[in-house]
C-alpha cells in the first residue's frame, strides 16, 4: 500500500498548482518536503487575470458524467506515469489493484490506452 502522506502531498501539490495557475511540473521539487515547509511562502502570487481571478466555471449539466471524466483523466495520467503498471498507478493514488481494475472497467479504460 502506498504511503498516505505521499498521496496527500501529491494531492496538495496538484491543488496548489491549480490555484496558482501554473503547471504542476513548475512547482519546486522540495515544496511539500517536511523540512522545506517555508517554501510555500516563497511562491509568488498568481498573476492577475489568471484562472484564480476568472469567473467561476459553468456548472456541469450531468455531475456523474463530469466526475467520471475527471476520474478517467486522473487514472490515465497515473497509468501513463507508471507505464501502465496498474499496481503502481493504483498505489500512487491510494488504490488497491482490485480497486484499479474495477474503476478501469467501469470507465472503459484499456490496459494500453493512452
Amino acid at each position: 500500500m502506498s504511503d498516505p502522506l505521499s498521496a496527500l502531498r501529491a494531492s496538495l501539490a496538484e491543488q496548489l498548482a491549480h490555484l496558482r495557475g501554473i503547471p504542476q511540473e513548475e512547482l519546486p521539487e522540495s515544496l511539500l518536503d517536511d523540512s522545506q515547509l517555508g517554501a510555500l511562502d516563497a511562491l509568488e502570487p498568481a498573476p492577475s487575470g489568471s484562472a484564480a481571478d476568472a469567473a467561476p466555471a459553468e456548472l456541469p449539466r450531468d455531475l456523474a458524467v463530469y466526475l467520471d471524466e475527471v476520474e478517467r483523466s486522473i487514472l490515465l495520467r497515473a497509468l501513463e506515469a507508471h507505464r501502465f503498471n496498474r499496481t503502481a498507478a493504483g498505489a500512487s493514488l491510494g488504490l488497491s489493484l482490485r480497486q484499479m481494475r474495477y474503476r478501469m472497467a467501469r470507465l472503459n479504460i484499456g490496459v494500453g490506452e493512452g
